[in-house]
């Protein structure tokens, strides 16, 4: 078994945490596992006893001085160690320092860039806000021009309106007028003509009267003067007959005078009755004269009352028409001046209604541009408050490292005794290795968390910063080889 085999193997069960100490204690320092058997001797009887002694103590002398030697160099080689550990240290120490003041100093310098970025941010809000609400306030402006300009142009509208209801209402109200003065005018001319004719047709039938009256005396006069001559003959008649009748009686001379005298008698008869027939004729056709001229009296009496009442038919007729003009007349003035009184509070309630509508409209204007005010407002962000400043870093300590005391040799051998090695080599070895390891550890670990807060990969730095003591006996078992290789140059 060589140095290598015989290391490991101690390693081995020396450091393996699964077995008990005592087992590790026999193993490690059992004859047969150390490679004593490979001298030769071992159990037996023989002459082989006094070889085997002296190779033995010899191996003891040779194993002592190598272990002394191994004991110096390791303590040399844990010192150099710690020495490096220690520049290590102050590097790491120094590198995490100037890190944690590069990240304080970069801190405060992200906190007041963040703060200045936000104030920046907050003025340039502000002074886009700010020309929101001068766009605002001239779009109101303009929204206010605007309604007034509708307002002004209805209410232009309807005084133009009003003043064509005010003038078709004179105009109506002139025709009224004018149509009461034609209506007046024809109705005075209608009652003068119908005055005239009546008074016309009173002269006409007292000129008529007249006339029948005259004719009527006439006839009478006529009558009385044929009934005078009448009369008049009637009485030469009798003075005649009285006559010849006395001429008879005194005649009375035969027949002859009594023929003449019937002749004469029987002609006066004759003539009294033709007399008395003229003087009943005359009076006959006097009657019939008169009975036509009382007739043509009473006709023309009746006309007169059928034209007087006509005319007064035609009077009252154009009285009541006039009556229903004037009524008529009245009435379209009434209606005229009640659509004027209409036309006029519809206007007047158009008016409003045109005020209230620009009221509305204004204060609809004056809404939005209040809530767009408030909610451009309500866009400013708050004044940013600078955050807190970085917690200062404090200084990190440095970890002391204590460098094991310097080894000592133990008892020499003794012929014809086992040998072993004492407790302060074995710690001192062991101490090497285990520093060496430490210090490969701590190396890593401090390289790990550089190369972590340097932003560099897991990898190594990873590793380091985990730590192998938290792998368990199974990465100690690589670290111990691995610091053994190094102290014996074995890689």
């Amino acid at each position: 078994m060589d140095s290598f085999e015989w290391f490991t193997e101690i390693g081995n069960q020396q450091y393996d945490s699964l077995k008990p100490p005592g087992d590790i204690s026999h193993e490690t320092f059992n004859t047969a596992t150390i490679g004593l058997e490979s001298f030769g001797g071992g159990g037996g009887g023989g002459g082989g006893g006094k070889d085997y002694t002296k190779k033995a103590h010899k191996y003891n002398k040779k194993k002592y001085s190598f272990d002394n030697k191994i004991a110096k160099e390791q303590w040399k080689h844990t010192t150099k160690i710690n020495q490096a550990k220690r520049e290590d240290n102050k590097e790491a120490h120094a590198f995490q320092t100037q890190q944690r003041k590069d990240s304080y100093d970069q801190a405060k310098l992200v906190r007041k860039f963040n703060h200045e970025e936000k104030v920046r941010a907050r003025t340039e809000v502000i002074r886009h806000i700010n020309k929101q609400l001068e766009y605002n306030d001239l779009a109101r402006g303009k929204a206010h021009l605007n309604a007034r300009a509708v307002e002004q142009e209805r209410q232009i509208k309807l005084a133009l309106n009003a003043r064509k209801s005010a003038t078709e209402y004179e105009q109506k109200g002139e025709q009224l007028e004018l149509k009461a003065d034609q209506n007046r005018l024809a109705y005075k001319t209608r009652m003068k003509g119908l005055n005239l004719e009546e008074a016309s047709t009173y002269i006409r039938h007292r000129i008529q009267t007249r006339d029948l009256q005259n004719k009527k005396t006439q006839t009478t006069l006529k009558y009385q003067g044929a009934a005078a001559e009448q009369a008049f003959k009637q009485a030469t008649s009798v003075r005649e007959r009285i006559k010849a009748t006395g001429k008879t009686r005194l005649l009375q001379a035969g027949q002859s005078a009594q023929a003449t005298g019937r002749d004469v008698i029987a002609a006066f008869q004759q003539q009294d009755a033709q007399n008395l027939h003229r003087v009943k004729t005359m009076d006959l056709q006097s009657q019939v004269e008169q009975y036509g001229i009382n007739n043509a009296m009473i006709g023309l009496a009746g006309q007169r009352y059928y034209e007087m009442g006509k005319q007064a038919l035609e009077k009252y007729s154009t009285q009541e028409a006039r009556a229903l003009q004037i009524r008529g007349q009245e009435s379209d003035q009434r209606y005229l001046n009640l659509f004027r009184d209409i036309r006029l509070e519809e206007e007047r309630q158009t008016g409003l209604s045109i005020t209230a509508a620009y009221d509305r409209m204004i204060d609809d204007i004056d809404m939005k541009w209040e809530g767009a005010k408030i909610a451009a407002e309500a866009k400013i962000p708050l004044h940013p408050n600078i955050t807190p400043p970085p917690i200062e870093p404090r200084a990190i300590p440095i970890g002391r490292i204590i460098d094991p005391p310097k080894p000592k040799k133990g008892p020499k051998p003794i012929k014809g005794s086992s040998y072993a090695p004492s407790q302060a080599v074995q710690g001192s070895m062991t101490g090497s290795i285990l520093s060496g390891v430490s210090a490969g550890a701590t190396a890593l670990g401090a390289f790990g968390s550089m190369a972590a807060s340097g932003g560099g990969a897991i990898g190594l730095g990873g590793l380091g910063t985990i730590g192998l003591g938290a792998m368990g006996p199974i990465g100690l078992g690589v670290g111990l080889v691995a610091g053994i290789g190094k102290v014996f140059n074995w890689w």
